[in-house]
C-alpha cells in the first residue's frame, strides 16, 4: 500500500466507526425494549430472554469491532505524529480534518499554496519512508 492510500484509510475508518456506532445504539435500544412485566402472577414478556441476550451479545461484539477499527485509525494518526512539524500540520489537516483543497489549508495556516503543496508532498514521502521501514522490519 502506498502512503496516500494509507492516509486515505482514515476516511474509510471514520465511516466504519460511525456505522458501528449506529448499529451499537440500535442493539442497545433493542436490548432495553426487551423487558418483562408482571400481571396477576404471570410474567408477560415483550420478547424472549434469548432476544435480549442476543442484542446484548451483538452490541458487545460490535463494541469490540469498533475498538479495533479505532485502533487502526489511531495507528495512522500516530504515524502522522512522527512527521516534522510543518509536514505533520499539513498532512493532519488534509487527511484527519478532511480538508480536500490544499488552498484552504494554505489559507488556514497563513501560508502560500505552493508551500502547503510542498509540505504535503514531503509529508507523503516521509510517510512512505516510514511504511517502507516497517515493511523491511517485518
Amino acid at each position: 500500500m502506498d502512503a496516500k492510500e494509507y492516509l486515505q484509510n482514515i476516511a474509510t475508518l471514520d465511516i466504519e466507526i460511525d456505522n458501528l456506532a449506529t448499529r451499537i445504539e440500535e442493539q442497545k435500544t433493542l436490548a432495553k425494549k426487551t423487558t418483562s412485566t408482571m400481571s396477576d402472577c404471570k410474567v408477560q414478556s415483550s420478547g424472549s430472554k434469548q432476544k435480549m441476550a442476543d442484542a446484548v451479545c451483538s452490541y458487545t461484539v460490535l463494541e469490540e469491532e469498533k475498538k479495533g477499527v479505532g485502533e487502526k485509525r489511531q495507528e495512522i494518526v500516530d504515524t502522522i505524529k512522527m512527521l516534522r512539524t510543518n509536514e505533520r500540520a499539513v498532512i493532519y489537516q488534509r487527511y484527519v480534518c478532511k480538508k480536500d483543497y490544499l488552498g484552504e489549508i494554505a489559507s488556514d495556516m497563513g501560508k502560500s499554496y505552493s508551500w502547503v503543496s510542498k509540505m504535503h508532498s514531503n509529508g507523503v514521502a516521509s510517510i512512505q519512508a516510514i511504511l517502507d521501514e516497517r515493511k523491511t522490519r517485518g
